[in-house]
């Protein structure tokens, strides 16, 4: 797809000045693969997110989760397989740079964990308001009602903001190698 629409904008007299250096880079079909490949992950998530059985734990494991993926990524320098062999021949033909590629590709994964870090933090103090804990209780409460167990919900929702105050990326760490369980 991408080589007949770089013939069709480059052919046009009146080619949007954006278009003609995009087209016209040869790195652009290897932006738009890694875009892709980023989109796939978070498009992946978001599709979890969304599920009809997801919980408050799960989501933000999910978060975390996907900022280890691109923290990853960037401390090994990682680009999808898909695009390895074509920026090759691009090095080898000195059209690239090879260093001025990885440096967008390190800045962009450097966002995306920024973003997350920022939005893992906002979505534990968002969920922790009464709303969403209500939900949660009314989840527990058809949990329980076999167990003959009782739940306060005034209680569980302080429970859940002191938790929310406490919950960061190094809290899931340290739990995640103690092998804790936070499905519960």
């Amino acid at each position: 797809m991408y080589l007949p629409l770089k013939s069709y904008f480059l052919s046009q007299e009146k080619c949007r000045t954006v278009l003609n250096a995009f087209f016209s880079n040869e790195c652009s079909e290897l932006w738009l693969i890694f875009i892709y490949f980023l989109a796939v992950i978070f498009n992946d998530s978001v599709k979890i997110i969304e599920g009809d059985k997801t919980s408050f734990t799960k989501v933000s494991h999910l978060f975390v989760d996907l900022k280890n993926k691109h923290t990853n990524h960037l401390e090994n320098d990682y680009i999808p397989l898909s695009i390895r062999s074509e920026l090759k021949k691009l090095v080898e033909s000195g059209q690239i740079d090879r260093s001025y590629f990885m440096g967008h590709i390190r800045n962009f994964y450097r966002n995306c964990i920024q973003y997350l870090q920022k939005y893992i933090h906002l979505y534990i103090k968002t969920k922790s308001e009464m709303g969403c804990v209500e939900q949660t209780y009314h989840q527990l409460m058809g949990q329980m009602l076999t167990t003959g167990m009782t739940l306060v919900k005034d209680s569980l929702f302080n429970k859940v903001s002191y938790v929310s105050n406490y919950i960061d990326h190094d809290v899931l760490k340290r739990w995640k190698e103690m092998k804790s369980s936070t499905e519960q």
